[in-house]
């Protein structure tokens, strides 16, 4: 919060200097009847203040609503006290309980076109499981369910990625690029795939 507070005063600091001028310096002038020099003063005044913004906004402005818009977007904006399904992946990656994994299927199962669920399902399976299958079928699923085509030719990719180098099956995972390139030609994942064939 000071931090912000201190930015909104350093982005401050040259307009109240401009109200300053304008108060002291270019009301004499004006008053004098030198006004050709008033306006240069006014003019330099809105140009140094201009060029300040400018540089404050794209120091501080932007970056800021970039990480908001990044978090709400690629995050998902979801943390494990608002969703509970992720609440439920923390449960299961903390205490390795696979009878857990039928309540998280239920909740899987509720909401299959959001990319999140799947990629947490694979997750789960490969990192706290070490199941490779079960992984890989997840990640089938998700390209099968997930809404966007991009998600579709993402799970495609990965499950293609991990055919190759973790199950050592190169004709399986040529298959999924060939699949992901052919359906989902204009996704990033779609071109990746293409050049893997």
């Amino acid at each position: 919060m000071k931090k912000l507070l201190l930015r909104f005063l350093i982005m401050a600091l040259p307009v109240a200097v401009f109200w300053v001028v304008v108060q002291t310096v270019v009301m004499q002038l004006i008053h004098v009847g030198d006004a050709s020099n008033a306006l240069v003063y006014v003019f330099g005044g809105v140009l140094i203040i201009a060029v300040w913004e400018g540089l404050a906004f794209r120091a501080w402005v932007l970056p800021f609503i970039g990480r908001v818009f990044s978090t709400s977007v690629y995050g998902g904006g979801y943390s494990a006290q608002d969703d509970p399904l992720l609440a439920l992946a923390a449960r299961i990656r903390s205490s390795k309980d696979s009878s857990l994994l039928p309540e998280f299927l239920a909740l899987v199962e509720q909401d299959k076109g959001r990319a999140r669920v799947w990629s947490e399902l694979a997750a789960l399976y490969d990192d706290t499981f070490h199941n490779l299958p079960e992984t890989l079928a997840a990640l089938l699923q998700g390209a099968e369910h997930a809404d966007s085509a991009q998600d579709r030719a993402m799970f495609l990719y990965r499950a293609a990625k991990m055919r190759f180098s973790r199950m050592g099956d190169s004709a399986g995972a040529r298959e999924l690029y060939a699949r992901a390139a052919s359906l989902y030609p204009r996704t990033v994942y779609g071109r990746k795939a293409a050049r893997m064939e």
